[in-house]
């Protein structure tokens, strides 16, 4: 079942009595537990921690992987709290025979407020070292190398000796094991070396004997002669080839060299010279001349034929001059092809010998890579031997107490107003869980919501229980064996305008205006378990209706007694029964069967069958029937088919849901009628 949080304010004042309960169970616990509780006291010493004993002699660990100053730290936390370190100081210190600690103190209190369990036979110093890591604190202090290790113990002084005990068992332990790595380190380290050392020996001999079999002669750190030659003459070639491309451009150009180009001056770089630079600065003297000359002279004339001669003869000495340009650049060109064909030739037998030497120089290359590489591990390990043995002189590293422990006077308990209050809170908590559990489980209605969603029909009002619910029973219980005087007392000594009158007159009001005028009308009202609601709601409804002017007979549930019909008939007509329906109607079909009584009318002569029956009356009135629980309930699905209206009577908290579903399925055929629901609820406090 789901419940909504806006139920839960109506659980809670419903089943009040679980908080109540459990806050009182949980106050009492924390009293018991004030009253026997022991102070404790707590002892601490700081020490500073060398992470780096190496510094002076070098860094020593520069291959190894880098370890954060934080994780450093955590791990010397543990060792302090390491079982070796601990178990050591519970033997010097006889920590088995302590109280506390050995667990000689028991019982149900050790239990409930701390100490040790006393440990099997033979396992006393196991028990005393697991003791003293529950009651052991190791904190580093903010982001520094020290850390603070904290003691708790019943005795202040005991609490001070163990912890100072603690830190010079950690730092003695330390220092030895470190002591004790570094040698054994050492002496691995002097064995390997040595070794190393005859290995790099044997290396080097095998490489050089290697070399002087096979004649590769070397010159040191520039490697072979052989491939010494043969980088120079390479570096050789490719000049060689670079000039010959050079003086094949400059044939080329030459090749294609005219006269007219001298003239305009479209000579490349490298193929001019200062004699044909000459010549056409002279060249170009006699070209102004001829013109010159040409303006004021005839073509035949001694001068001009004598310019043209001159002009004639220089363009040919011009050309004259670069065929011998060209004949030189095809000269330099072939000299530079001669010399790059005698390098190739060189660089070709050079090349061949160097690749019969092949196998052999890759052989040696091997030799001389493994002796390399020895070198490299062997002086790795006469550096490390060296700084350890350095190191070992140096002797432990600067870990040490900075504060040493001392007996504290300050007991610590647990704060009574913090204790009280979370019992307090713990308490509400846990009832409030008890309530809820027990609401979703109850076969009871928990809320109008769901008495709603059960029945169909809306909730018309909501009235309060009778504050003394045992006395209301039993007068209910009184009250229900003298069918007419229960009707006819007042409503529970409610005065005018009370809350309950109120609800009930709203109630009234809505049959009043929901009714046919011109029609009697029945209204029944049902409850599923009369005894646990214990309220006379048609009572009260007929009564409100009879406030608001109506005519109302009011039915307590009890029977007609059986009479012979013209016995009946007799006794109707001279009540004056026929008159109190309208003209041309007959009278409701319930009054054959119940007991009713006029509302407002003096009681006079309770047996007599005439005196229920009311004077003539021309108006419509209401007939109220009470079938919760009483004679009527037997008599049900007739009373259902003659009646106009329904109203079921449920209260929270009581009304069983499977009584409910019972009710609703036997007026299954005249759910239509069901006009709405009156609900009950306990009287708030």
């Amino acid at each position: 079942m789901n419940i909504d949080i806006f139920q839960l304010p109506g659980i809670l004042k419903r089943r009040a009595h679980y908080v109540v309960l459990a806050i009182l169970v949980c106050l009492a616990l924390a009293f018991v537990f004030l009253l026997l509780q022991k102070p404790y006291y707590r002892s601490s010493t700081e020490m500073l921690l060398d992470l780096d004993r190496s510094g002076a002699v070098g860094n020593a660990n520069a291959a190894a992987p880098q370890v954060s100053a934080q994780q450093s730290v955590g791990s010397q936390i543990y060792v302090v709290q390491s079982r070796e370190v601990l178990q050591k100081v519970v033997q010097d210190l006889k920590l088995t025979s302590d109280p506390y600690l050995g667990g000689s103190g028991g019982g149900w209190r050790r239990l409930i407020f701390g100490g040790a369990a006393k440990p099997p036979s033979g396992d006393a110093v196991d028990g005393a070292v697991e003791a003293l890591r529950k009651n052991l604190t190791v904190e580093q202090a903010g982001d520094s190398l020290v850390i603070t290790v904290t003691v708790k113990h019943r005795n202040s002084e005991m609490a001070a000796r163990i912890a100072n005990a603690i830190a010079q068992t950690y730092l003695s332990e330390t220092d030895q094991t470190q002591s004790s790595a570094s040698q054994k380190t050492g002496s691995a380290l002097r064995e390997q070396t040595e070794e190393l050392r005859q290995r790099l020996l044997a290396a080097l001999a095998a490489a050089e004997k290697f070399r002087t079999e096979h004649g590769l002669i070397s010159t040191g750190t520039q490697g072979l002669v052989v491939d010494q030659q043969l980088a120079g003459v390479n570096q050789q070639l490719l000049a060689a080839r670079q000039a010959a491309e050079q003086q094949k451009t400059i044939a080329d150009q030459a090749s294609r060299l005219k006269v007219s180009d001298v003239e305009t001056g479209a000579i490349a770089e490298a193929l001019q010279s200062p004699t044909l630079v000459d010549l056409r600065g002279r060249y170009a003297q006699l070209l102004d001349r001829q013109a010159e000359l040409s303006t004021n002279l005839g073509s035949e004339h001694p001068q001009m034929r004598a310019v043209r001669s001159q002009v004639a003869s220089m363009r040919r000495t011009i050309e004259n001059e670069l065929q011998r340009i060209r004949a030189t650049a095809a000269n330099n060109y072939e000299r530079a092809q001669a010399n790059v064909a005698a390098l190739q030739g060189r660089f070709d037998a050079l090349a061949g010998t160097s690749g019969e030497e092949g196998e052999a120089r890759i052989k040696l290359a091997q030799l001389q890579s493994e002796a390399a590489s020895i070198n490299a591990v062997y002086q790795s390990f006469l550096s490390r031997s060296e700084e350890l043995g350095r190191q070992q002189d140096v002797g432990a590293g600067n870990s040490r107490v900075i504060s040493a422990a001392v007996p504290s006077s300050t007991p610590i308990q647990a704060p009574k107003s913090l204790v009280l209050v979370a019992a307090l809170l713990f308490g509400a908590a846990l009832g409030s869980v008890l309530a809820v559990l027990r609401e979703t489980f109850s076969t009871t209605l928990r809320s109008e919501q769901e008495l709603i969603a059960r029945t169909g029909a809306p909730v018309l009002v909501t009235v309060e229980a009778p504050s003394d619910e045992t006395k209301a029973n039993w007068v209910k219980e009184v009250l229900h064996r003298l069918p007419l005087a229960q009707r006819l007392l007042p409503s529970g000594g409610k005065g005018p305008g009370t809350p309950q009158q109120d609800s009930f007159a709203r109630a009234a009001l809505m049959l009043q205006a929901g009714r046919d005028p011109s029609m009697p009308t029945a209204v029944v009202v049902l409850s599923a378990d009369a005894a646990q609601v214990g309220e006379p709601a048609a009572a009260r409804i007929a009564r409100q209706l009879h406030v608001l002017g109506e005519e109302v007979f009011l039915s307590d549930g009890s029977m007609r007694q059986r009479a012979p019909l013209a016995t009946l008939a007799g006794e109707r007509q001279a009540a004056g029964h026929e008159a109190a329906a309208p003209a041309g109607k007959r009278a409701h079909p319930l009054l054959d069967i119940l007991r009713f009584q006029r509302v407002g009318a003096s009681s006079r002569a309770g047996n007599s069958l005439l005196s229920l029956i009311p004077a003539g009356n021309a108006a419509v009135p209401f007939y109220i029937v009470d079938a919760c629980g009483t004679e009527a309930e037997s008599l049900l699905p007739t009373i259902l088919k003659y009646a106009d209206g329904i109203l079921a009577l449920s209260k929270i908290g009581t009304t069983n849901k499977d009584d409910l579903a019972t009710l609703i399925t036997r007026i299954g055929p005249w759910r239509s009628k069901l006009i709405g629901n009156i609900v009950v609820e306990k009287k708030a406090a």
